[in-house]
């Protein structure tokens, strides 16, 4: 009897441990390579890109759900990402960031493909001034792709497979709201917020994402005064997300090209 019931508790604690175990959520879920991988790669990764920034390297950045980064995945290399912004009451999500390594031939994060960095790039897609404007009444058709092809542009310049993208500038155009006057925007988001951001730039311009590293420049529409929250967490270059007035100069440098990126 003695042998049964010591029996009977071993089981009964082998069974709690499980159930325990499976209560609690991993930290390290799996192993890739010789390093391990957590479980932030169950992070729902929303965007992804890669753009050069203030000390002039080439990072990677990711918009996700939550607050957990994702790790970037090179081959077998994995690379922790940072977070950048956490959520707010406007802006529901967070922004993560690292370094990409000089050398990779490509990247992912979550499941979406980060592009090559061109050693000298000869096909350049130059872009820009590409939100839906919603201010006053300069009102756009943003519901309707022949009048706002924004979506199409980007896919179009994606097909063309450039070795970088240059944005020069304003991105977010939703300042005021959609009026009832017969133009086909109604439902739209406005102000200086995500639901604004996502669909002015992100959404349609993410097949470029993973087309090719871009260069984005700030516009006047990213100024303190209409857009003091949008830039800073999103595009901006600089380690700091609170809005300044003037950006320092930033040198993008390749083989064959240098940039300079002014924001005056």
């Amino acid at each position: 009897m003695t042998s049964f019931w010591r029996s009977l508790s071993q089981a009964i604690a082998v069974f709690a441990l499980v159930v325990g175990l499976a209560l609690v959520p991993p930290t390290v879920i799996r192993a890739q390579g010789t390093q391990l991988v957590s479980s932030s790669s169950l992070t729902v990764v929303q965007y992804a890109w890669v753009q050069w920034e203030a000390d002039g390297l080439p990072h990677a950045r990711a918009v996700i759900a939550g607050t957990v980064c994702p790790d970037l995945v090179i081959g077998k290399r994995i690379v922790p990402m940072s977070l950048r912004s956490g959520p707010s009451a406007a802006f529901a999500d967070s922004v993560c960031d690292s370094l990409y390594p000089a050398g990779a031939k490509g990247a992912r994060v979550g499941t979406l493909s980060l592009p090559p960095v061109p050693v000298a790039p000869t096909r350049i897609a130059v872009f820009g001034d590409t939100g839906c404007r919603l201010k006053g009444k300069e009102v756009q058709a943003c519901n309707d792709g022949s009048k706002w092809p924004l979506a199409k542009v980007a896919a179009h310049l994606a097909a063309e497979h450039p070795q970088l993208v240059i944005h020069v500038g304003d991105y977010y155009y939703r300042e005021t709201p959609c009026p009832a006057t017969g133009v086909d925007c109604t439902g739209s988001p406005f102000g200086d917020r995500r639901d604004s951001w996502v669909l002015d730039f992100f959404q349609p311009v993410a097949p470029l994402f993973a087309a090719a590293p871009m260069v984005l420049v700030r516009g006047n529409h990213e100024d303190c005064e209409r857009s003091p929250r949008g830039w800073s967490r999103y595009l901006s270059g600089l380690d700091a997300t609170e809005c300044v007035r003037h950006e320092p100069m930033a040198w993008v440098r390749f083989k064959n090209l240098q940039l300079g990126n002014v924001d005056s």
